[in-house]
């Protein structure tokens, strides 16, 4: 049996963040699932294909997308399709409609990850823009295919943005190996990727001992303007679509070389085939086979896999056996490695030919560097820990300064002058500096701007690299910021309004805020610190269950004005 899938992947950015999951099931033997077929036959239990040398397929109904109050750069969708027979080329295919129009379509991928369930095939996500209203799926088949399809199962999977106040945690580069002095390179840990904690680990993990390196790529999107999300958007499909019980990996490292914790140092995983005590995997996040991973992505597997090959003492040039599978290994191998292993239960190329074309360049290198690590200088290492703005509520035409926060988590000082370099969407509005930052040393900058507009802001800071400094991937951070409408402020301060009362109660409130005045209230509208809009209603009294605790903004719309009134929220 021979299936073979396609796949297009594209991916957007943004970090507040409630994580939610839609799961939706289409019986492909319902007359009411689909718009279009062709030489397609509905039968009890399945669908099949009719005349097995043509070209056929299969288009579903208007699926709607599931909205959420929470703002999302992106939506990611995977799923699965159950089959009772397969045989030949088949391709599922995916295209999002926002008002009036219709993307192109878009093919999944097959998930060669997947193992021991011969009567479904999983398809790794797909990342939809924000502003999809309906989505439409499609199946397809070649003259020489067949097949007998009983399901499709998809999940929307919204990965929230993060809040601009999250401080970043770091790993410290003198963590050392367990039994050598080479230095765990820095980590971004579960806290720091899924701050919500909506994505637990394993509850019960079962430990390994690691005698065997081997390389992944996700075979997603090589872009993403949020890395962190995709990571959260990849454990929510092995979790939620797999049924597994974590991310796959041990750990996971993205274009720009950071690294993310999957599950974690000497944990066995789901990544090798059937194949997974002792070994670590780490998964390179992108597509590999068309095109190479980068410099920094690069370095930091180096680093990664040479602070692990000397801790358990393995050359990763060599071979050796394998007591898993019973068969002799390269100590450091690409997943396609397995691939003519009598144990393995899948056949994949992963890591994608531009990976495994230079894992020899790979091997070498983790080589040379646990050799020479303990003999590694000091250096310096700037690393952001948080950006956002004050006021945290903004307005257009009013002066706001633009801040971030940085340290030196390094090992060395920095004496030099480096510069602070402030974007919006894109465009230099202008840069401050500093002259030194020692060891473990934070500091605070601010840029004052107006935003001429309302709006949402892509706001980035970029910090020069010291001389002295060699992982530069957190010296550059973007968050977005919502700029709202300029205020009436004859009309809107309630300080102002001595004509007009206000009675706002409770306040603090737990769930019900009740609003009374003397004059006619219309509507009313509630916002966060940022001043995102979370609410709006004519409505009174508010419900406000499905809120987290904290200090919100009220407006209050009547006839002719509006007033603003601070509430706080509180859960037991």
């Amino acid at each position: 049996m021979k299936s073979v899938f396609t796949f297009l992947f594209a991916a957007l950015f943004s970090m507040s963040f409630s994580q939610q999951g839609n799961n939706y099931s289409i019986d492909l033997t319902s007359l009411d699932s689909y718009v279009k077929k062709k030489n397609v036959a509905i039968y009890q239990g399945h669908i099949e294909k009719i005349n097995h040398d043509g070209k056929s397929w299969y288009i579903s109904q208007l699926i709607d997308v599931p909205k959420i109050m929470v703002n999302n750069d992106f939506i990611a969708l995977s799923g699965s399709l159950s089959y009772t027979y397969l045989e030949g080329e088949l391709q599922l295919a995916y295209r999002t409609k926002a008002g009036k129009k219709w993307s192109s379509w878009k093919n999944f991928t097959l998930d060669d990850h997947q193992s021991g369930i011969v009567s479904k095939i999983y398809f790794i996500p797909s990342y939809l823009p924000v502003e999809s209203e309906q989505i439409q799926l499609r199946i397809s088949a070649n003259g020489e295919s067949a097949f007998k399809l009983s399901s499709l199962n998809i999940r929307f999977y919204f990965p929230g943005e993060m809040s601009t106040s999250v401080i970043k945690q770091k790993q410290s580069r003198n963590t050392k190996a367990i039994n050598c002095s080479c230095p765990l390179p820095h980590i971004e840990y579960r806290n720091d990727w899924c701050p919500s904690g909506n994505c637990p680990k394993d509850a019960t993990p079962t430990s390994t001992v690691v005698s065997h390196l081997v390389v992944h790529h996700s075979a997603g999107s090589n872009t993403s303007p949020d890395w962190a999300a995709t990571v959260r958007s990849i454990w929510d499909y092995h979790v939620n679509t797999q049924a597994w019980d974590d991310i796959a990996y041990n750990f996971l490292i993205d274009p720009n070389g950071v690294i993310y914790e999957g599950r974690g140092n000497d944990v066995s995983g789901a990544h090798f085939s059937c194949m997974n005590p002792g070994t670590m995997g780490v998964c390179l996040l992108g597509n590999f086979s068309q095109v190479g991973p980068s410099n920094a992505m690069i370095n930091s597997l180096t680093e990664l896999m040479g602070w692990k090959a000397c801790d358990i003492d393995q050359d990763p040039r060599d071979t050796s056996y394998f007591t898993t599978a019973a068969v002799d290994l390269v100590n450091l191998c690409g997943h396609r490695d397995g691939n003519n292993i009598p144990a393995a239960c899948t056949v994949t190329e992963c890591p994608g030919n531009n990976v495994y074309a230079v894992m020899d360049n790979i091997r070498t290198a983790v080589f040379n560097y646990s050799q020479s690590c303990t003999l590694t200088p000091n250096y310096s290492n700037i690393v952001i820990l948080s950006m956002g703005t004050n006021p945290m509520t903004i307005y257009e035409d009013e002066a706001v300064n633009l801040e971030v926060e940085f340290k030196n988590i390094g090992d060395e000082d920095i004496n030099e002058n480096l510069s602070i370099d402030y974007r919006l969407d894109g465009q230099s509005l202008g840069s401050s500096s500093f002259s030194s930052l020692s060891i473990n040393q934070h500091s605070t900058s601010s840029f004052t701007y107006s935003f001429s507009s309302p709006g949402t802001y892509n706001y980035c800071v970029f910090i020069d690299a010291a001389s002295n400094e060699i992982n530069t991937s957190n010296n550059s951070f973007c968050v977005n910021v919502e700029v709202l409408e300029k205020v009436d402020t004859s009309i809107t301060s309630i300080n102002h309004l001595d004509e007009v009362s206000v009675l706002v109660y409770p306040n603090p409130t737990t769930n019900l805020l009740y609003i009374e005045s003397e004059a006619k209230i219309t509507s009313v509208k509630l916002y966060n610190l940022l001043g995102q809009m979370l609410l709006e209603s004519p409505f009174i009294p508010l419900n406000l269950e499905n809120l987290n605790k904290g200090v919100y903004t009220l407006k209050v719309f009547f006839e002719k004005g509006t007033a603003l009134k601070s509430i706080k929220i509180l859960k037991e």
